[in-house]
């Protein structure tokens, strides 16, 4: 099955939820309706002054690229929707893995 990424800038953790909270809600986001590989908060952007990002890889049922593409941006925005219930976010971006490389795609 295709591999993706969604991956959002969180911007602040809303008042009285913990930043483990927003991962777990990404996370969950995804898991309502695809199957999740993996989940991190990538804190490199941190080092050059950038907002931290949450990452979560999942998967999608085989079907063409477009219609996989279009599932994964699907994903995406319930991934988005969870993490706004605790906290703010910007930038949604959608990776496909590639010949071993992650490009962004497009929305659908």
């Amino acid at each position: 099955m295709p591999s993706f990424r969604a991956s959002l800038a969180v911007i602040r953790v809303t008042d009285g939820r913990s930043p483990t909270e927003v991962l777990a809600a990404a996370q969950a986001g995804i898991a309502t309706s695809w199957h999740v590989e993996d989940g991190f908060v990538d804190v490199d952007p941190l080092r050059r002054g950038g907002l931290p990002r949450v990452t979560v890889r999942f998967v999608v049922p085989w079907s063409n690229n477009a219609s996989e593409d279009a599932t994964a941006w699907q994903a995406a925005r319930q991934l988005a929707t969870h993490v706004g219930q605790v906290a703010q976010w910007r930038d949604l971006r959608v990776f496909r893995r590639t010949k071993g490389r992650w490009d962004a795609i497009g929305p659908a």
